[in-house]
């Protein structure tokens, strides 16, 4: 390969990584900030009892999952509440987890109490979606700037 083509190369992966890092930090930041409004309401904690466990294959881990160990897999769990007055339903569902519900486990269910339907269940706290987003980003936003740097340095 020729030299003039190697430069051009490195500077397309500085690009990408650059322009790949801020996407990824400013999606997790407003993964974040929508899912704050959630956490910040539910300031009552009631408790459930883990009645059914699926397992589901986590589609935006696919591609990382072989290659850096991820687990491929996460974890939706149906909770009875036990105060059941609270809530229109005598079952609630958990969003994706990395924590492996057992059935009979008792979790906290955080929920607002002016609106009970706005809840989440322990371990699958919505305001932690954006941070893996936030992570990879600045990662790759650093990656592009140390390879901007070197290069400015080599040139």
């Amino acid at each position: 390969m020729s030299r003039r083509r190697i430069s051009w190369l490195s500077v397309i992966a500085v690009i990408l990584f650059l322009v790949a890092g801020s996407f990824l930090l400013i999606m997790g930041c407003v993964v974040f900030m929508i899912n704050k409004p959630l956490t910040d309401g539910c300031t009552a904690v009631t408790y459930g009892v883990v009645v059914s466990v699926d397992r589901v294959v986590d589609k935006s881990r696919e591609g990382i999952a072989t290659s850096r160990g991820v687990k491929l897999y996460r974890y939706v769990a149906k909770i009875e509440p036990e105060d059941k007055s609270i809530f229109n339903s005598s079952t609630l569902t958990s969003g994706m987890s990395d924590h492996t519900y057992e059935k009979g486990e008792r979790v906290e269910i955080h929920y607002d109490p002016s609106n009970p339907s706005s809840h989440y269940v322990q371990y699958a706290n919505p305001s932690t979606d954006g941070i893996i987003y936030v992570v990879y980003g600045a990662i790759l936003l650093f990656a592009g700037i140390v390879a901007l740097v070197v290069r400015k340095i080599k040139s």
